[in-house]
């Protein structure tokens, strides 16, 4: 990976196949992109989705 990716990628020599991918400082600067998304989407499954007698959380 390069300095400016994203995410990082760790690969453990064991007999079952362990990867761990995991956000660079670079990949945190997107929390609030996401975060806000994550927001968009809890609104509109509460407003468009869900059942209006289900509360959403």
């Amino acid at each position: 990976m390069t300095p400016a990716s994203s995410s990082s990628r760790k690969v453990y020599p064991v007999v079952a196949p362990k990867t761990e991918y995991s956000l660079t400082e670079f990949g945190r600067t997107l929390s609030p992109l996401i975060e806000a998304m994550c927001d968009w989407g809890k609104t509109y499954m509460a407003d468009r989705i869900l059942p209006k007698n289900i509360p959403s959380k």
